[in-house]
């Protein structure tokens, strides 16, 4: 997948199939001139993804989405 967007959309998909709401929660360290944003993924209740360190929270949710669907695929 080549746009940060494809991630978020595909894990989006698969929340609508399996009629789940799909929730993020973000958390951020550093200066307010250098924060680095971190991003967990839930569908439902369960944590199916947590992306790597990005610096803007958008970078952050694709990550996060990148690892959901990666263990989505993997059938977690």
């Amino acid at each position: 997948m080549s746009s940060t967007k494809d991630y978020v959309n595909a894990f989006n998909t698969v929340g609508q199939y399996h009629n789940k709401k799909i929730t993020y929660e973000y958390s951020s360290t550093g200066a307010q001139n250098d924060i680095t944003w971190t991003a967990k993924v839930y569908l439902g209740e369960e944590l199916y993804g947590e992306g790597k360190p990005q610096k803007t929270k958008r970078h952050a949710q694709a990550s996060a989405a990148q690892a959901a669907v990666e263990t989505y695929e993997r059938g977690a």
